[in-house]
C-alpha cells in the first residue's frame, strides 16, 4: 500500500476555466498532456504540466460540438483526441495538427454518454442515453457493431485491454462486459435500478472489477463471475462517481463529497486523500478523474469552473508498503519462530476478528 497524503503538502494547481467541464482525459504516451471537454461543447488540451507561476495556455482550443461535450478520450496510441456529444455526434481530431479528422453525425438515436479508445488504435466506443454501445473504426467511419448493453443511459466505459474485453456501467446498475474478439456482450450483472453504477476501473491485474455506485458503495466482481457481485464496500457518505487505478491494488475514488479518497483493495482499506484545494470549505463533488500516463498526476474535474492538476508524487516517492511493513516482513523472513508465533496469534484471535469485520474502508475518512 501506498503511503497517505501529508495534510500539510501543497495544494493542486487549479485552471479556471469559461465553462463547467465535463470530462477530461490524459495522453497515453505523453505524460505532459491532458484534454478538458466543457458543457458549452468546447474541447481544451494541454501539452505541458505548468507550474503555479506560469499561465496555462492551452494548446487546443475548438468548438468541437454545439451542445455540451460529456466525453472526451484519446485513441490508444494518443493520435486522436476523441469527443461525444449531447447533440448525438462523434469528433475525432488530430491531436498533432488540431484539424479535425473525422466527425460522425447522428451516431446513436440518443444523445452521447461515453467515449473511449480500443486497444487497436484505430477503433474507439461511443455509448448513449439508451444503453446502447456502438464500436467504430476512424479509417471507415462506420460503426462496425452495435451492441444494446443496458436498458438505461450508460455512465462510464472502460476497457481491459489484457482480456481485449470493454467493461460499461449504466443508470441499470449492471456491469455489463463486451468481448471485443467475438464481439458479443459476454456477461452482465444482476442490477439494482435504485442504485446506479457511475463509475468503473479493474485492480488485481484485471482479476477484479470496481464499480462506484450512487449509494456510496464501491462492487467488486471477480473476473469471469459477472452476475452477482463477490462483496460491496459500503461506509462512504455520497455516491462514487468517478475511479482511476492507480496500481494493482490501489483506487483512486472521486466523489460527491468534494474528496479523491485513496483505497487498499483487499484487504479494503482506505489511507488517505488526495489533496485538493484545502482552502475550499466545501470542495465541489467531483465529476471525472484521469491519470497521467506516468501516474505522477492525476486530473479532476469536478462542478465548478476549473480544472485541477493534484501531485501525486507522495505515492510515487514512497512505494509500495510503508517502512514498518518491511521491516517486519524482513525480520519474519530471517527469524522463523516469529511466523509461528504471529500465525499462532492469529489463529487464537481469527473467531473474534471475523465477528468485528465490517466492509468499511472509509470510515477513517468521514
Amino acid at each position: 500500500m501506498p503511503a497517505a497524503s501529508d495534510p500539510a503538502q501543497s495544494d493542486a494547481i487549479t485552471l479556471p476555466l469559461p465553462s463547467q467541464p465535463m470530462d477530461c482525459a490524459c495522453h497515453p504516451t505523453r505524460a505532459s498532456a491532458f484534454a478538458v471537454a466543457l458543457i458549452s461543447g468546447r474541447i481544451l488540451a494541454y501539452n505541458t504540466h505548468p507550474s503555479a507561476s506560469t499561465a496555462w495556455r492551452p494548446s487546443l482550443s475548438i468548438k468541437a460540438h454545439k451542445d455540451s461535450c460529456r466525453s472526451t478520450c484519446f485513441t490508444s496510441d494518443g493520435r486522436l483526441l476523441l469527443t461525444a456529444s449531447v447533440d448525438r455526434s462523434a469528433l475525432a481530431i488530430d491531436f498533432e495538427t488540431g484539424k479535425p479528422a473525422a466527425r460522425l453525425r447522428g451516431a446513436h438515436a440518443a444523445a452521447l454518454s461515453r467515449v473511449i479508445g480500443l486497444p487497436e488504435a484505430t477503433g474507439f466506443c461511443t455509448a448513449a442515453d439508451s444503453g446502447e454501445l456502438k464500436l467504430w473504426d476512424t479509417r471507415q467511419q462506420l460503426a462496425v457493431a452495435c451492441h444494446q448493453a443496458h436498458t438505461d443511459f450508460v455512465t462510464d466505459v472502460a476497457v481491459e485491454a489484457g482480456k481485449q474485453c470493454m467493461l460499461s456501467v449504466g443508470a441499470d446498475g449492471c456491469l455489463s462486459v463486451l468481448d471485443l474478439r467475438a464481439n458479443k456482450v459476454l456477461a452482465k450483472s444482476d442490477g439494482d435500478p435504485d442504485d446506479e453504477l457511475l463509475s468503473v476501473a479493474t485492480v488485481k491485474n484485471g482479476a477484479l472489477v470496481a464499480c462506484g455506485a450512487q449509494s456510496g458503495g464501491i462492487d467488486l466482481f471477480q473476473w469471469g463471475q459477472f452476475e452477482a457481485r463477490m462483496e460491496r464496500i459500503t461506509g462512504c457518505p455520497a455516491s462514487v462517481d468517478a475511479l482511476a487505478s492507480y496500481d494493482s491494488d490501489t483506487l483512486i475514488a472521486g466523489c460527491e463529497d468534494g474528496l479523491l479518497r485513496l483505497l487498499n483493495v483487499q484487504p479494503n482499506k482506505a489511507f488517505g486523500v488526495v489533496p485538493r484545494d484545502s482552502t475550499a470549505k466545501d470542495p465541489s463533488a467531483v465529476e471525472r478523474i484521469a491519470l497521467s500516463c506516468d501516474k505522477r498526476h492525476l486530473v479532476c474535474v469536478a462542478h465548478e469552473n476549473a480544472v485541477q492538476l493534484c501531485d501525486l508524487s507522495f505515492l510515487r516517492d514512497q512505494g509500495p508498503g510503508s517502512d514498518d511493513e518491511e521491516a517486519q516482513q524482513e525480520a519474519e523472513q530471517t527469524d522463523p519462530e516469529r511466523r509461528i508465533r504471529k500465525k499462532a496469534r492469529k489463529k487464537s484471535s481469527g473467531s473474534m476478528k471475523d465477528n468485528a469485520k465490517a466492509s468499511n474502508m472509509f470510515a477513517d475518512l468521514l
